[in-house]
This record gives C-alpha cells, sequence and structure tokens, in this order.
C-alpha cells in the first residue's frame, strides 16, 4: 500500500510492528503504538486550537520526542509544517511566521510565547493524550498535497522556502533507502538539529520505514554520542565533516564505538581524499557522502569503495537524478568542464513560496541549480569547486576557495579552514585563510604547505587564527560573518 499521507505510515507501523522502538531520546521511549496514539492526541489539540488543511504551522521546538509527534501530527491534518529554529529571536521567528502566512507558531518554551502577528501554541504533555473522538481527519488526501515548507535559510529580508507534497517527500525518502541502504531493523542516532533539513528529513524516512530513531542532539561531544551508540545498539547515523574531524580526534575507546556502525552517512561538504582515508581508518570505513540540498534533495551520493579521482568527487547521480554542467547561458557543458551545476528529479518542487525573484535565480528550465559550481568526469563523478557566490575573483582569475581548504585541511597542524576573498584596490580580491589550529602551524609554514599544491596566485596572502568557524545547523561555515569580519577589521 501506498499512502497519500506520510503520517499514514505511522499507522502502518503501529500495525506491523506495534512494539518496535520508534523514537528514543532524553529518557524517553516510544512505540509505533504509542507514537501513532501521541500523533492523534496533537493532531486533535491543535484541530481543537483552530488548524485546518492546508494551514501553514511554525514549529519553533526543542529537539526532542514531542517535536517529531507534531511534526506527523501537522502532516495527518493535512495542514503544512513550517520549521523553525528554537534558538531564533522572536523577531526572526515572527519574520518567517508573516513571510509564509503561518496559522499558528508551536513552540516548547512558554518564555519564547509571543509574538506581536502570530498566534503560538505552547506544547504541553497533556496534548499527547488528547481526546481523539472528536478528530476529523481529511477523506479526500492526495499524495499532492502540500506538505512541508523546506526551508533553507534566511530569517531576515526575505526567507527562501519550496512547498513540498506528500509524494515528493516520499520520493526522496525511497531514494534514501536504496541509495544509502536505510532499513526497517537499523537504529539510527540523530545528532543533528530536527530544524536541519538531513536530521529532519533522515528522522522521518527512518520511521516511515519502521526504524528506529535515537535523538541526541547537540551540543554534544563525541564520548557522549559514543555512550548513546553503545546503550541503543544504534546501527547508522548522520555526521557532518566538522564532527567528523573531532571524533578522528578522540581517544580509541570513543572512536571504537563509531567504527562498529553500518553506514555513515556525511553531507554538508565534500571530503578531501587525504582526509577521507584518515577518517576511514580512525572513524569509520563504510562512510558516504551524499551530495543533497534542502530543496533539492538528494543529488549525487559517494560510496565508501570510490578510489582514484573518483574520491574527491561527491559521487555518481542517485537513481532517479540527473545532473549536468551548465554555462551561465544555461547551456550544457562537456564532461570535464567546469560550470554551473544543475540537476533535476522527480521529487524537485517548483519554485521558492513567495518569493518570484529567488525562483527565478533558482530554478530554470526545468532545472534547479543550487549555487555549486564543479565539473562531471567521464565516469559520471560529480566534483565540487566551489559556491558561486563564495568564488573569489583574484586580478581577473576565478579562485574556488573549496581547492584552497582542502589543501589546508590537509596539514597536521590544521583542525578546520576556510577561504573567503577580501577586497583589493589593486587585485580587486585577495586570498585569506581563516584557520583552526590544532598543533604548530605559523604563516611562513603554511604559506610552503601550499605552494606545493597550489599555484601562486591561490597561496592566501593572510592566515588568520581563530577558535571555531561560525557554522550553520547542518555543519556549513557561515562565509559572509567572515567576510563581515575582515570588513571590520
Amino acid at each position: 500500500m501506498i499512502a497519500d499521507n506520510i503520517a499514514q505510515y505511522i499507522a502502518m507501523n503501529a500495525i506491523r510492528r506495534p512494539e518496535r522502538a520508534a523514537l528514543i531520546g532524553h529518557g524517553r521511549r516510544l512505540d509505533y503504538r504509542q507514537l501513532e496514539r501521541a500523533m492523534l492526541g496533537v493532531a486533535a489539540a491543535l484541530q481543537e486550537w483552530g488548524v485546518r488543511r492546508g494551514e501553514i504551522v511554525g514549529v519553533a521546538m526543542r529537539d526532542d520526542i514531542d517535536h517529531v509527534v507534531t511534526m506527523f501530527a501537522i502532516a495527518r491534518l493535512g495542514a503544512i509544517l513550517l520549521p523553525m529554529d528554537a534558538r531564533w529571536t522572536a523577531v526572526e521567528t515572527q519574520n518567517v511566521a508573516r513571510h509564509f502566512d503561518a496559522r499558528v507558531v508551536v513552540t516548547s518554551d512558554a518564555q519564547s510565547s509571543r509574538l506581536p502577528e502570530t498566534p503560538v501554541i505552547v506544547f504541553d504533555a497533556a496534548m499527547l493524550e488528547h481526546d481523539i473522538e472528536s478528530l476529523r481527519l481529511p477523506a479526500d488526501s492526495s499524495a499532492d498535497d502540500p506538505l512541508l515548507l523546506s526551508l533553507s535559510s534566511g530569517t531576515t529580508g526575505t526567507p527562501k522556502g519550496p512547498i513540498l507534497s506528500h509524494r515528493q517527500m516520499l520520493l526522496r525518502h525511497y531514494t534514501e533507502w536504496l541509495a544509502l541502504g536505510f532499513l526497517q531493523s537499523d537504529v539510527n542516532l540523530c545528532a543533528t538539529p530536527l530544524y536541519f533539513g538531513g536530521g529532519r528529513g533522515f528522522t522521518l524516512s527512518y520511521l516511515m520505514a519502521g526504524g528506529t530513531v535515537v535523538l541526541h542532539p547537540p551540543p554534544h561531544k563525541p564520548e557522549d554520542l559514543a555512550e548513546s551508540i553503545t546503550a541503543h545498539g544504534v546501527t547508522t547515523t548522520f555526521l557532518v565533516p566538522t564532527l567528523l574531524r573531532r571524533i578522528a580526534a578522540s581517544p580509541e575507546r570513543i572512536r571504537a564505538a563509531f567504527r562498529g556502525l553500518r553506514v555513515v552517512v556525511s553531507s554538508g561538504s565534500a571530503l578531501h581524499p587525504t582526509e577521507r582515508a584518515t577518517l576511514f581508518a580512525q572513524v569509520n570505513a563504510h562512510i558516504v557522502n551524499l551530495y543533497a540540498s534542502t530543496e533539492g534533495g538528494s543529488v549525487s551520493v559517494l560510496e565508501a569503495d570510490a578510489t582514484g579521482l573518483a574520491a574527491s568527487s561527491v559521487g555518481r547521480p542517485v537513481l532517479g537524478s540527473v545532473v549536468e554542467i551548465a554555462s551561465e547561458a544555461g547551456q550544457p557543458l562537456p564532461r570535464g568542464e567546469t560550470g554551473l551545476i544543475r540537476h533535476r528529479a522527480p521529487w524537485h518542487p517548483t519554485g521558492f513560496h513567495r518569493n518570484p525573484e529567488e525562483t527565478k535565480r533558482f530554478f530554470r528550465d526545468g532545472w534547479y541549480y543550487p549555487g555549486d559550481i564543479g565539473f562531471q568526469d567521464v565516469q559520471g563523478y560529480v566534483h565540487i569547486t566551489g559556491r558561486s557566490k563564495d568564488m573569489i575573483i583574484r586580478g581577473g582569475v576565478n579562485i574556488y576557495p573549496d581547492e584552497i581548504e582542502a589543501v589546508l585541511l590537509s596539514h597536521p597542524g590544521i583542525a578546520d579552514a576556510a577561504v573567503v576573498g577580501r577586497d583589493s584596490a589593486i587585485l580587486g580580491e585577495e586570498v585569506v585563510a581563516f584557520i583552526v589550529p590544532s598543533g604548530s602551524c605559523d604563516a611562513a609554514d603554511l604559506t610552503e604547505h601550499c605552494r606545493r599544491s597550489l599555484a601562486a596566485y591561490k597561496i592566501p596572502s593572510a592566515f588568520l587564527h581563530v577558535p571555531e568557524l561560525p557554522r550553520n545547523p547542518g555543519g556549513k561555515v557561515k562565509k559572509a560573518e567572515l567576510r563581515e569580519r575582515l570588513a571590520r577589521a
């Protein structure tokens, strides 16, 4: 049976595997029978609050079981989920709620429950046990009904977020089950915020499949995650490269817990071949690199056995995804030539909700342009060389930060690195590297290290040591903040 509503998969699993643990976290455990009952209870409570089919509901909750139950409850009502970061200020939350015309916002915290324009529901445990006799679910639901505003980023200005349907989300999950090898027998560790596309998407995917999800969101230490892996028999997880590096630098007793995982998914940025080999040896030999975006879903997967030139790529397209390299004018380029990466798939939206300007920029002629620059080699592997907005133009020459960052990360004294451009009256831009040191690495040493692998014009003119790099919940470096630091200096 193929359900029209993703929440119906919870009802199916409540029948076929009722005692199976669905969610574990913060000392709580729900099996599938309990999850279905909780989902219907919260749906009834939301309906009593006036939430109706097709209305947008913001969710600004802690990363706990109640958050997941609320997401499925909203879906079961036929309403539209609008993910929000619980760490946003009231101003940021209101800005997003206003733009997308949210009917209501559900929050975990009574102290952050005041929004000037949008009603707020403070989640209460009693909602899980709400009377469901009066619950009226849509009788004529369609798989093409809207489900989720896949919010990418932006709480100021005009936020970007396409609406995905139940069918599109289900197709994304089918792809994950096939390309990443997710199984209903898995116990998945969710170590990222549920607001973030990866944490939310993989959690929904595993629960629809009938697996178990252990919630252990940040802040956390590698030893905390290792304890969860051992305590709950975790078999799979999704970890951003930054966390993988921290785990690799941990003692053997901690790394041993990760080494036994069946699948480790890494996403957010590509792994340099040297770093990838180190992570295979120190953390897990089954790391797969997923190239994906919140808006476009899965694009390609680099499997663990890839070697040679392929090891520096983000893999080949997943089933159903078509990838091309195009010129600025939208013309396809031959294999090996660098240009704009674009892709299309049946799970793609057609544009950003209530944002026609950004839709024109990113969605063109049936293709989605994520803003990445790269090439596709003769074997079909996709290589990312940078982001179009991060590209540095020095003396008229295009420089892609990813290449320089990969070289810097291969230095034994560097734990993390990010490269940005700084305005230059003579050359237009200069290359500047922000460095998180893990050992000895002075400017002269780093310059010489770069000289062995990079042309002279790519070598940073300055190496700025910082305690850490600013990152979003998905682990990506906030380069705009780094550029602002340079402008203020």
